[in-house]
């Protein structure tokens, strides 16, 4: 179900944001028409949408205190964004529903930590913004190494496939099973070990002379291409 509503909900954008706005606190049609852009009519059409999947409540406000009449707050499901420029991050649950009985609370420190609180966790998706990126770098520089080998394109497959997955373990049986790799295990074994003597040397040599010299060691056996 969640899945489904966060389809509806990220796309397009616009909508993505409006929901993240009135999880937050009630909002009402002009101020959600000038945050995003969009006109009155365009806001009620993505406020239907989000009412379908559960995410806005409607409510009329019956008090001459204030002038609108109409407000759209959190429903059932509520949504938090916390994307960045990069990085699509949003959770959605259902309502927290409190206890019968009120409590005695702070409701300003409460709302002041809620403050901090969400600060932090925006903090922490721009480390994991950034852990990520180290990640992608990492992988560029698995499949660069690869592709700069003297070796043939089955063998340079099977080591993408290989260490790609969480294990090598995971990546041989992905190999045999989804690739109809036709090498066997001990086909697999051979490349990987010719993988590993191309980083081997005598210790103290470092990788500026590994990196200086890429494709000096012999290449695996062809594999026979069906």
């Amino acid at each position: 179900m969640r899945r489904d509503v966060l389809q509806k909900v990220v796309s397009p954008p616009v909508r993505l944001k409006i929901a993240g706005m009135v999880s937050a606190r009630p909002r009402v049609l002009e101020e959600l028409s000038a945050a995003t852009g969009v006109t009155i009519q365009a806001v009620l059409k993505h406020l239907k949408v989000l009412k379908e999947v559960g995410l806005v409540e409607e409510s009329e406000v019956r008090s001459d205190a204030f002038a609108v009449r109409k407000v759209y707050s959190a429903g059932e499901v509520v949504l938090s964004d916390y994307s960045t420029e990069e990085m699509l991050l949003v959770k959605i649950g259902r309502r927290v529903e409190g206890p019968s009985t009120p409590i005695p609370l702070d409701l300003e420190d409460l709302a002041q930590d809620t403050v901090v609180r969400r600060r932090q966790v925006r903090e922490q998706a721009r480390r994991v913004g950034r852990m990520i990126d180290d990640v992608v770098e990492d992988e560029h520089r698995v499949r660069t190494a690869i592709e700069s080998l003297s070796w043939g394109e089955s063998e340079k497959l099977v080591l993408k496939v290989l260490f790609a997955e969480e294990s090598l373990e995971q990546g041989a049986s992905t190999l045999q099973r989804q690739f109809g790799f036709r090498g066997g295990s001990g086909g697999i074994r051979r490349i990987l070990a010719m993988s590993r003597d191309l980083t081997a040397g005598p210790r103290g040599e470092g990788s500026r002379k590994r990196a200086s010299q890429p494709n000096q060691r012999p290449a695996p056996r062809p594999l026979r291409d069906k």
